[in-house]
């Protein structure tokens, strides 16, 4: 085990890592940063579990966004080593999604975005980043409103095409709910709404090829008592398996690990 003590900073919270192609390992999550509040940062390691020094200031680079800052969500490492977070941060009509790229030195990469940093603003409408998976050299973000869920796709210049994977022949309902996605070799997407077993497909552009309804309908509500997923995977059969967790009780939760077995 390996404690960190991020330069700067009062306390820390990691929320994911990553690795580069070098085999460094990279950590990203907030700090607290006295006089300026919750920033998020990013630590890399060597190897052997040292941190790296080379990186960023003594092995750490944060960034602070005016105003109150809120919580890192995820983060995935391209495959020359660029690193992307993705999280929430508050903006002046309600939580806006926050996109920062670094080069793999963990200097802002300039070449996205405004110095390395682009906001996703969606209106007025409070929104929190959920997933995010590469579609070529393409960032597909799930985002979470009160509206639902969306998919965002983000361009290598940091443009972003919003919203993204549409339902232009009505094939898929109004109430279908993307808890998870998955991007397939020739770059088409599938996404599920694990709660009332329905899958929709859409080519590489967004549109929807095919949706898969199980027959669970209407939609459950959900409630306290039902699962919230977390995460998502492909198995090596291309399915897809979430996992989260589920309240039992009134304090106690367990954790839920499902696998769809519909169409990959």
């Amino acid at each position: 085990m390996v404690t960190t003590n991020v330069t700067g900073t009062r306390s820390a919270y990691l929320q994911a890592l990553g690795l580069q192609p070098d085999g460094r390992i990279v950590a990203c999550g907030n700090a607290v940063i006295e006089g300026e509040g919750l920033a998020y940062a990013v630590v890399r390691y060597l190897p052997d579990g040292s941190l790296d020094t080379q990186f960023g200031r003594d092995g750490c680079t944060t960034v602070n966004f005016p105003g109150e800052s809120e919580l890192v969500s995820t983060m995935l490492i391209r495959p020359d080593g660029t690193i992307v977070t993705v999280g929430r941060i508050k903006g002046e009509t309600g939580i806006d999604v926050a996109v920062l790229q670094y080069k793999p030195d963990g200097s802002p990469d300039e070449s996205f975005g405004e110095n390395g940093h682009l906001v996703l603003d969606f209106e007025g409408i409070s929104a929190s980043p959920d997933l995010m998976a590469l579609q070529g050299g393409k960032l597909i973000i799930q985002v979470l409103c009160a509206t639902g869920s969306k998919l965002v796709r983000v361009h290598e210049d940091g443009s972003m095409e919003h919203p993204f994977c549409g339902n232009a022949d009505g094939r898929a309902p109004a109430d279908f709910q993307i808890v998870g996605f998955a991007i397939a070799p020739d770059g088409s997407i599938v996404a599920a709404d694990p709660y009332t077993h329905r899958l929709a497909v859409y080519s590489a552009d967004g549109a929807l090829l095919n949706f898969y309804d199980a027959g669970v309908s209407p939609a459950p509500p959900l409630s306290a008592s039902q699962p919230v997923f977390r995460d998502m995977i492909r198995d090596a059969d291309g399915k897809l398996v979430f996992c989260g967790d589920v309240k039992d009780g009134d304090e106690d939760s367990q954790w839920v690990v499902m696998r769809m077995l519909g169409p990959p």
